[in-house]
């Protein structure tokens, strides 16, 4: 094992150095049968135990300054959204008086708010929450089965996906205004604007079961099927230049690594084995993707180049890793 929970140990909660450093990656992983968060040094994998409370913690992700990580709690008895620092300390309730259960977030690009989707009463909303203050105002509500998808890279719209209902499909909507746009009118699934903003990427359920991945502009036109072959995992990540999506899919027997260019004209396979892999995810400078793989037994962590070439293993746990963000 390159480096175990036992080693992550010893280093918990934000001793030895600053951890926010652009090599530096976050996840979750299950320790004495919870979930817990972690970071590691993608360059030295070097693994560091950021959370140790009752309770699960999960889905970790970076502020766009890199000040600070979010994640999902739910050691107060419900699933809310979590803050600590970069070195993983002064962890606080980010929405005290967040009654409902948080099912997804994200970090506004100005690291000052966080959208998040929230189940009351049976029901999906979408809200928007400053992280100073901790006050918040409702974006989406009364709309059925809502997804909550990214924000804009300059912060104006936030994405969100209406599964059923005449409302079906993806919409934009402006949380400082009034502007509501809906690009889409299929059963649409896990919106992400791409980085230079001109572009939206999404899964779409085709009626024979399988999930596509699409792309379209702004307002909903220009849709290019990037891939429609079989996948067995919705994640998906935009390369910061808006020019390339990172995605898996089974259509070759097992589940690999796929990039493509968001016009879908060229795809490559990244990973040929017999094992899985999972959640791709780029670099902020384009130049790496991170993704995980159970070609052990478990699932942990590598890295390599856009190519598919240099993989290397950066973190290896006694339990499959999840949730990796950086």
């Amino acid at each position: 094992m390159a480096a175990g929970l036992a080693a992550a140990a010893l280093t918990a909660c934000g001793g030895g150095g600053d951890i926010s450093s652009s090599l530096e990656a976050v996840f979750s992983a299950r320790t004495a049968g919870k979930l817990e968060i972690f970071a590691v040094d993608t360059a030295g994998a070097r693994i560091r135990r950021l959370s140790d409370v009752d309770g699960s913690d999960s889905a970790p992700a970076w502020s766009s300054n890199r000040q600070q990580i979010a994640f999902l709690s739910d050691r107060d008895g419900v699933p809310a959204v979590w803050l600590m620092d970069a070195v993983g300390q002064s962890e606080r309730r980010a929405f005290p008086n967040e009654l409902g259960q948080v099912t997804r977030f994200f970090w506004a690009p100005d690291s000052r708010r966080i959208s998040y989707e929230v189940v009351r009463a049976g029901a999906a909303e979408v809200v928007i929450g400053d992280v100073s203050s901790g006050k918040k105002s409702t974006l989406v509500q009364g709309l059925g089965q809502v997804q909550l998808g990214g924000w804009s890279p300059d912060g104006v719209w936030v994405l969100y996906t209406v599964l059923d209902g005449p409302e079906q499909g993806v919409h934009r909507k402006n949380p400082a205004g009034v502007d509501s746009v809906r690009l889409t009118m299929d059963r649409d699934l896990n919106p992400r604007w791409s980085g230079d903003g001109k572009r939206v990427a999404f899964n779409r359920r085709a009626g024979d079961g399988s999930l596509w991945l699409v792309t379209a502009d702004r307002d909903g036109r220009n849709e290019k099927v990037v891939y429609q072959r079989p996948r067995s995992d919705p994640e998906f990540d935009w390369s910061p230049d808006g020019k390339r999506l990172a995605f898996v899919s089974d259509g070759d027997g097992t589940p690999e690594v796929y990039v493509a260019t968001a016009d879908g004209k060229r795809v490559t396979r990244l990973t040929s084995n017999q094992a899985a892999e999972r959640w791709p995810r780029w670099s902020r400078d384009g130049r790496t993707i991170l993704f995980l793989s159970d070609s052990d037994g478990d699932f942990d962590m590598y890295t390599m180049q856009p190519d598919g070439s240099s993989q290397t293993r950066v973190a290896d746990t006694d339990e499959d890793e999840q949730e990796p963000d950086w």
